[in-house]
């Protein structure tokens, strides 16, 4: 090889490596595989089973997201940078930001019935898209409460196109159980669904980033390596599961049409079962303690409604024959302080005078009676 050829072949390499690092990359892979070699924490003590997921290629391993930049303001990455992506249309057109209108239809129009449910009575969910397993957290102790809780971010093209409060309202949602856990506290601390018509400029903008692209020859975005024109800061659901067995079903679909595409990014590494202490070392005040609005906290169900919805062979069963000491009676408890103040020697001698009081009284009533 001619030794200029080195130089020149160095560069290119060089090159097409750095190319590689500025790109956000996704691959196929099974629903099975995602969840336990990806989605799971390693550390987490949590068993898995059932693994399903939808039949067309909706779902993928992306990588490499910290590419995509950090945000202008705080800095922080803007997306994790591994995990599962979820979309109405193709996983792989999130990456570069080439279209304010990127759009997949694939023509399903089942619906979904959990994703239905969050959107307002009669609203079609069109291209819905899900993986759902079983999963099973430690037993519960008396020390603590296994939490389950992992960390997304949701992005749209729908941001922008309809404005907000519209049927166009693309929705997500992570079902433990039936019930979505992708809440965030708005203003009033209420906990509301992520979705656009509640995430936005105007509505909680702490948990959304704009993305909008400006102008149509030389358009620009303020982060052009993503597509959505609108997405979430990174945010983290979290629910209490039953003793056992419980079922989560990750899922997203298109609002009233199949047009313009939606993503949900799940951090890699990060479902675990987390321990919430259920008791303190010492007594305090109940003292509610807030978490960084971030963290999209779910109330936590208390322990005996756990306990008593719960059909789980291992659930916590309470002792039925267990009875707890009863309060003294106040008059008794007095009585008997008076009791124990008396010496000892005067009892004896007044118990010794009643005794013989007891025998000089009939004799006396007999002598008068005759």
């Amino acid at each position: 090889m001619n030794l200029i050829a080195y130089p020149l072949l160095a560069s290119l390499l060089a090159t097409a490596a750095s190319a590689k690092e500025d790109i956000v990359t996704f691959s196929n892979h099974s629903a099975q595989d995602l969840v336990e070699s990806y989605f799971r924490d390693s550390d987490g003590q949590i068993q898995f089973r059932n693994v399903a997921a939808s039949s067309h290629s909706c779902f993928a391993l992306f990588a490499n997201g910290h590419s995509a930049g950090r945000h202008k303001d705080t800095n922080e990455f803007l997306l994790p940078n591994e995990g599962i992506i979820l979309s109405t249309g193709k996983p792989q057109d999130f990456h570069t930001n080439e279209s304010d209108e990127t759009s997949t239809n694939f023509g399903i129009t089942t619906g979904d019935i959990n994703l239905e449910h969050e959107l307002p009575p009669y609203t079609q969910v069109l291209d819905p898209c899900f993986i759902q397993f079983e999963f099973s957290c430690p037993e519960e102790t008396d020390i603590y409460t296994p939490v389950i809780r992992f960390d997304y971010v949701f992005g749209s093209e729908e941001y922008y196109k309809q404005q907000t409060d519209t049927s166009f309202n693309d929705v997500f949602g992570f079902f433990l159980n039936g019930q979505n856990i992708a809440l965030v506290p708005d203003e009033h601390n209420e906990l509301v669904t992520v979705s656009i018509n509640n995430v936005n400029e105007q509505q909680n903008s702490n948990y959304f980033i704009n993305n909008k692209m400006e102008g149509r020859i030389n358009a620009t975005s303020p982060y052009n390596a993503i597509e959505a024109d609108g997405f979430t800061t990174k945010l983290t659901a979290q629910g209490v599961p039953r003793p056992g067995w419980n079922i989560i079903k990750l899922a997203i679909g298109d609002a009233s049409d199949g047009n313009l595409d939606s993503w949900v990014l799940l951090e890699a590494g990060t479902f675990s079962c987390a321990p919430m202490p259920t008791t303190t070392a010492e007594p305090s005040s109940a003292a509610i303690t807030t978490l960084s609005p971030s963290m999209a906290p779910t109330p936590y169900p208390s322990q005996s409604l756990l306990r008593s919805s719960s059909s789980s062979s291992s659930s916590p069963t309470l002792n039925k024959n267990l009875k707890l000491p009863s309060s003294p009676d106040p008059g008794t408890a007095r009585q008997q302080q008076s009791k124990a103040r008396i010496p000892k020697p005067i009892a004896i001698t007044l118990m010794a005078c009643v005794g013989l009081f007891a025998l000089v009284i009939p004799t006396i009533a007999y002598f008068v009676t005759r």
